[in-house]
């Protein structure tokens, strides 16, 4: 079956000459892109023409990182203490009420679990304790994730159940927040959280793929045509099924619509541990869904250190307000500076593409060179290796990607929701206003990606674009620096690359997605406004109206369908 878009504005991302009048699909591939009357030409009579009415026609939107579909589950099945301008908690009472309410449908003694708590807009300025979730009703045992997902709270009887006293090991790389009588009070940090959330009854099969039928149906109301899992699961055996086993149930019921690219999570395995659990094939792109390329391998991945708003990034110079009771403080990595570089080694020397979390500077630098010491031992140069977030990369440090091909994803929505937090409690001005340096990286012609991290944040591809073309938090300030030559602005156009072709290319995928190209895939959004054409203010507030994979329309949004649209081109 073939289809021609035509009548609006078709933005293939292509380079210079990047709008066209029209284009023909055929059999979910591209088949021609040009002028209305050269498409036409290679039309036949059975082609459905489908006028765009003056609406814009993009390549779909790719999620270069986020945690899919961990924001289905959230949505359905834990509590959320979000608050403004993501939720709606704005004090700790409210935060205990919304705990309260959940345990009210709950049975006995079942684990509660909330998320998106965030202690510094909450009125009270600090994290809960567990003196504040023991008033929840019920008794029951209680964990609740900080936005950042790099800590957590838990209950009296949460931490009774994992035998968590002032006597406990911290685990390597985290920390057990302690009080005064030398007793645990609540918080937990990095590898820490494991010591609780190993005990927290696992969704059923059924549940897990409801959670991902949910979380396609978000990722596609907001354009994403492919969305990440950015720390997938291994299959373990018959009763312990991976995402990608979870993922092609999902597909077979009918409720996963978006295409996926797993980044297979390291963790504690061995790189050859790790490497058997994935086949033989660790190509970067490979093919995980029978040809249909709804599932496809990304790197391998690690994490380096923390979160900035959790006091878990790794710093080369301390935070700019201390946290309480410390001195000096610039956190800490997760893996000693050599195990990380042997562990990045094996990865290489298996074959994989590597992906780091990083958002401090000093783990950053521990993360660039451990890619240069891997490729010098292999000799291989052709790996794109990605540090994920990559906020307080430096111009030194940037220099250093540049020459080693290393691509930055930035967490550029950050200046949107904590910007201001940054400035004047993390970081202080002189950092904070060039956090996620997507001009310096665009001045060096790096490939560089953009991200909402989700579920730390909403995923919004449009307020990623937004936010790297304007800088400006959520109380309405300036991001940058506009005059000491550090602005860090970038212009529309390849902001939109961000979540498009360099998102492609960051996953070895460009030859398939991310432009509007003869033979790639069929993969489109469209949109109510041109955002190359609007303020750039109101670029967060552009509609998505539908979203195609393989040319069938898997979301439409009313004004759409009242557009007489859904008859013209059909409905998965």
């Amino acid at each position: 079956m073939s289809k021609m878009y035509y009548g609006g504005t078709i933005i293939t991302m292509g380079g210079a000459h990047y709008t066209v009048e029209a284009v023909l699909t055929r059999d979910g591939r591209i088949q021609s892109v040009g002028t209305k009357k050269e498409v036409s030409a290679e039309a036949d009579p059975d082609t459905r023409m489908v006028d765009l009415d003056g609406m814009t026609l993009l390549p779909g939107f790719i999620d270069p990182h986020s945690h899919f579909p961990t924001n289905g589950n959230n949505d359905l099945f834990y509590v959320d203490l979000n608050s403004p301008p993501i939720g709606k908690i704005n004090a700790m009472d409210e935060l205990i009420a919304a705990l309260d309410k959940k345990s009210k449908s709950m049975q006995k003694d079942a684990w509660i679990k909330g998320f998106g708590y965030d202690d510094t807009l909450l009125a009270e300025k600090r994290h809960p304790t567990r003196e504040d979730l023991d008033r929840v009703a019920g008794g029951h045992p209680i964990y609740i994730e900080h936005i950042s997902g790099h800590m957590g709270v838990a209950n009296s009887k949460a931490l009774a159940s994992a035998d968590i006293t002032g006597a406990t090991k911290t685990p390597p790389g985290g920390e057990i927040i302690l009080g005064r009588g030398g007793e645990p009070t609540g918080p937990l940090k990095e590898s820490a959280m494991g010591l609780i959330t190993g005990l927290i009854p696992p969704l059923t099969e059924a549940q897990k793929i409801e959670g991902i039928g949910r979380a396609s149906e978000i990722y596609l109301k907001a354009g994403i045509t492919t969305a990440q899992d950015g720390a997938a699961t291994p299959t373990l055996g018959p009763d312990k099924p991976g995402d990608i086993d979870l993922f092609k149930k999902a597909i077979t019921q009918g409720v996963l619509k978006n295409r996926v690219l797993v980044l297979p999570y390291v963790g504690a395995y061995s790189g050859i541990e790790f490497s058997s659990f994935w086949g033989e094939d660790h190509t970067p792109g490979t093919d995980l869904s029978g040809g249909v390329r709804m599932i496809t391998l990304g790197a391998g991945k690690l994490i380096g250190d923390g979160s900035i708003q959790g006091y878990t990034g790794y710093l080369s110079k301390p935070y700019f307000v201390q946290p309480e009771g410390k001195k000096d403080w610039v956190a800490y990595p997760w893996y000693k500076k050599e195990e990380l570089a042997k562990r990045v080694k094996d990865l290489y020397t298996a074959g994989w593409q590597v992906a780091v979390h990083g958002n401090g500077d000093q783990e950053i630098e521990d993360i660039i060179d451990a890619f240069e010491m891997a490729q010098k031992s292999t000799g291989r140069t052709d790996f794109r290796p990605i540090i994920i977030h990559c906020q307080m990369i430096r111009e030194d440090q940037l220099d250093r990607v540049a020459a080693l091909g290393i691509i930055p994803s930035f967490f550029v929505s950050h200046a949107y929701y904590w910007g201001d937090r940054h400035r004047d409690i993390f970081l202080g001005p002189e950092r904070a206003l060039r956090m996620n340096p997507c001009k310096s990286a665009l001045d060096r012609g790096i490939h560089f990606t953009h991200h909402n991290d989700t579920p730390v944040t909403p995923i919004s591809p449009l307020l990623s674009v937004w936010s790297a073309v304007n800088r400006i938090s959520s109380n309405g300030n300036l991001i940058s620096d506009k005059t000491q030559g550090t602005d860090q602005r970038i212009d529309v156009y390849n902001a939109i690359k961000g979540i498009t072709i360099e998102a492609a290319y960051q996953g070895f995928e460009e030859t398939l997605k991310g432009s509007i190209k003869e033979q790639k895939l069929a993969d489109f959004v469209i949109l109510d406004k041109n955002p190359l054409a609007v303020d750039p203010m109101t670029i967060k507030d552009i509609k998505v109206l539908a979203t195609i994979v393989n040319d069938n329309v898997v979301y439409a949004s009313e004004e759409f369908i009242n557009k007489d649209k859904i008859s013209s081109t059909g409905v998965s």
